[in-house]
């Protein structure tokens, strides 16, 4: 059996409108999200002995491993050893990205040694 509804137009126009943006604000919003830090989730930064040359870097790699974006303004504590530095980001940080802070082990390291980094 079949039944039919009758509505009027303006309601069927509501209807499509509504389904047309609800299709598109997950995407806006999750590029949105993409680039914010999340409330309530600290960020989190990692670092490791890491660059040339490639046995025993003079180098190390700091990354956001935190589920949002770091601002920029923000300073990072490292510390390896007797060795330790402060950087403060000239642009946000977006989470998985990282950056080298290049010349900093002088006798260089055993490449993939951790090393501490936190926010200040």
């Amino acid at each position: 059996m079949t039944y039919m509804i009758k509505m009027p137009a303006s309601v069927i126009a509501s209807l499509i409108a509504a389904t047309s943006l609800a299709y598109a604000a997950p995407a806006d919003s999750l590029a949105r999200r993409a680039h914010e830090t999340r409330p309530g989730v600290p960020p989190n930064v990692s670092c490791i002995v890491q660059g040339n040359p490639s046995e025993f870097p003079h180098d190390i790699a700091i990354t956001n491993r935190g589920p949002g974006m770091i601002a920029n303004g923000v300073t990072i504590h490292w510390s390896i050893d007797d060795k330790s530095g402060d950087m403060t980001l000239a642009s946000p940080l977006v989470a998985g990205k990282g950056f080298y802070v290049r010349g900093v082990l002088p006798e260089g390291a055993q490449a993939g040694t951790p090393c501490l980094a936190s926010l200040q």
